[in-house]
């Protein structure tokens, strides 16, 4: 009698490859889709916070007090401008941050001793008079 003949698929190359890719694939899908959602996660707590901060009483300051307030917190007991206030400032809430930025007169006092900041404040005082 001959010997049967083997259903077995010959396990070359190419058959290795796809077997062994599978689960890196798998894995990789998986971790981009967690990745997804985690960030998904990450923009609404975002704004769960921006809301919070916006029900407060500063929060609803219109932008015309706040840099009203901004300019005279800037302001040191010799009358010169402190720069480091002004980005304090910026780092409250997002509504602070944006009123800050978005207020040319709060840029208009160029402390020249950094170039950069120099810089940023003539860009942010949009023609102030300086």
């Amino acid at each position: 009698m001959a010997p049967k003949a083997s259903k077995k698929a010959p396990a070359g190359p190419s058959l290795q490859k796809d077997v062994g890719s599978q689960p890196t694939d798998k894995f990789s899908r998986t971790r981009e889709g967690i990745q997804a959602r985690i960030h998904g996660l990450e923009e609404q707590i975002l704004e769960l916070r921006r809301s919070l901060n916006a029900a407060t009483p500063v929060g609803v300051l219109p932008p015309e007090i706040l840099t009203q307030i901004f300019e005279l917190g800037q302001l040191s007991r010799t009358g010169s401008v402190k720069r480091h206030r002004l980005l304090k400032f910026s780092w409250v809430s997002h509504h602070w941050r944006r009123v800050a930025l978005e207020s040319p007169s709060l840029w208009a006092t160029i402390d020249n001793s950094n170039d950069k900041w120099a810089l940023q404040c003539l860009q942010r005082s949009q023609g102030t008079p300086l």
